[in-house]
Order: C-alpha cells, then sequence, then structure tokens
C-alpha cells in the first residue's frame, strides 16, 4: 500500500462551525476587509482554547494518501454537530 502512496496517518480536526455562526463570522470579516494597519492595532486578540485529555498515546489512526488531508472522509470532528445547536 506503501508504493501506492497511502500511510498511517492522524485524521485532521475539521471544527463544525453552525450556520448562524459562519454567517456572523463572514460578516464580522467582510466589515473589516478594508481596515489599515492603524485600525487593526486596536484589536486585542486572545487564545480562548480549552483542552480534554483522553489519556496518554491514545490516538485514532486513518491510512490516506497525502493529498487527501481535508476530505470528509479524513477528518474528525472536534464538535459533535448536535452540541453546536
Amino acid at each position: 500500500m506503501h508504493e501506492m502512496g497511502y500511510q498511517k496517518r492522524v485524521p485532521r480536526k475539521k471544527f463544525n462551525v453552525s450556520r448562524e455562526n459562519k454567517e456572523k463570522r463572514v460578516a464580522w470579516c467582510q466589515a473589516r476587509l478594508h481596515w489599515t494597519k492603524e485600525e487593526w492595532k486596536s484589536v486585542i486578540s486572545t487564545d480562548e482554547s480549552s483542552f480534554l485529555g483522553t489519556g496518554f498515546g491514545h490516538r485514532p489512526w486513518i491510512i490516506r494518501k497525502f493529498d487527501e488531508e481535508y476530505q470528509t472522509t479524513s477528518t474528525r470532528t472536534s464538535i459533535p454537530a448536535e452540541k453546536l445547536r
């Protein structure tokens, strides 16, 4: 399988974002599309990440080709869709 381009890899995370939140994000970006550097200096950004440990050394694995990295079959969602409602 290796000669065919397949390798064992950790699936990429794909963050589920609700339709409403997608629309809000696009609107926010469009409203600031032509901001100057001076306007961007007034923005404070934070990293509000949270983490959940599932144990040491536990990783899901998939078999895929290099260029299939972000195909639906090669990703796992970080937040179940039902929790976004």
